[in-house]
């Protein structure tokens, strides 16, 4: 019996949480560093946002595409590529998303959590595409007969 399918939904799922993790420390880091340099400036607070949060979502993702101990070298040329996309993904979930599906969560005591929460999910969505369809592409052509 097979498991590569479960495993593939495995490695999403902790890949997810890895990328996740890792675009708040980075987005905390980014904010621990440039904020205090010029307080109140919004386009820095957005610059901050989308660049800590996509770099750490690609830098996830990545980590969850490498097959590591499979003998061959580590998908270097997959970073660039992975890392552009996250980047374009949380730029598009900052301007599209945030308005689009979590309009009604200004109302909750964060200030601009809806911004937040539109940019980490197209961050998300970003960073996994290239990993999930290498990794599903990989599963079924070894289940073929």
């Amino acid at each position: 019996m097979d498991y590569g399918l479960f495993v593939l939904a495995l490695r999403i799922l902790v890949g997810m949480i890895v990328a996740v993790l890792f675009a708040i420390i980075l987005f905390f880091c980014g904010s621990l560093t440039f904020l205090p340099l010029a307080p109140g400036n919004a386009a820095l607070v957005t610059g901050n946002l989308i660049i800590g949060v996509g770099l750490g979502a690609g830098l996830g993702g990545w980590l969850f595409g490498l097959r590591i101990g499979s003998g061959r070298n580590p998908g270097w040329y997959e970073l660039p590529a992975t890392l552009a996309i996250a980047l374009t993904g949380a730029w598009l979930g900052h301007l599209v998303l945030s308005d689009l599906l979590f309009s009604n969560v200004s109302a909750t005591r964060i200030p601009n959590a809806n911004e937040v929460y539109g940019t980490l999910l197209g961050a998300l969505m970003g960073a996994m595409a290239l990993p999930v369809f290498s990794g599903t592409h990989r599963v079924l052509r070894r289940l073929e007969p």
